[in-house]
């Protein structure tokens, strides 16, 4: 069964993220009720370590993409491990240029929220690859990831 609250939306471009399918594979997507907490924003309940905190989907290479569950402690594990190997602190700028929706979008939004570094969106789909250089200067990004192909291929809009 899988159960959305009001306004919750599906990322458009993600074609295994239908409702179809996730209610082929009997999800359930919980969003809890809304309490008064600060400033007027929802009271979130505190979650067990090992409670569901996110669902991802692979790329689907082996098949058709299937949903991963990742709890709150193996995502805490996860950014803990990226801040510390990288020395991510407060004063950082941390480039976005992934989905939101991947495993890597993921661990750059947290672990900038989870650190005080910034976090700058660069949206490759749009702006392309051969504005990028100006714009990590610019935004003077101290922490940048992109996976391989998307690297290789910005490696070829730069010039001497």
């Amino acid at each position: 069964m899988v159960r959305f609250a009001p306004g919750a939306r599906v990322p458009p471009r993600r074609p295994a993220l239908n409702i179809s399918r996730l209610a082929g594979e009997k999800a359930t997507v919980l969003i809890p009720e809304e309490s008064q907490g600060f400033n007027g924003l929802p009271q979130l309940p505190s979650p067990a370590p090992g409670a569901p905190a996110c669902l991802l989907y692979t790329s689907g290479t082996t098949g058709k993409p299937r949903g991963v569950v990742l709890s709150h402690k193996t995502i805490l594990h996860r950014f803990e491990r990226y801040c510390n190997d990288f020395h991510i602190q407060s004063g950082d700028r941390i480039s976005l240029l992934q989905s939101y929706a991947v495993s890597a979008g993921i661990r750059d939004i947290y672990g900038a929220l989870l650190s005080g570094a910034v976090l700058a969106l660069y949206d490759v789909r749009r702006e392309g690859l051969a504005s990028l250089a100006k714009w990590l200067n610019h935004n003077q990004i101290s922490v940048f990831y992109a996976v391989p192909s998307v690297f290789r291929l910005f490696l070829e809009t730069l010039t001497d």
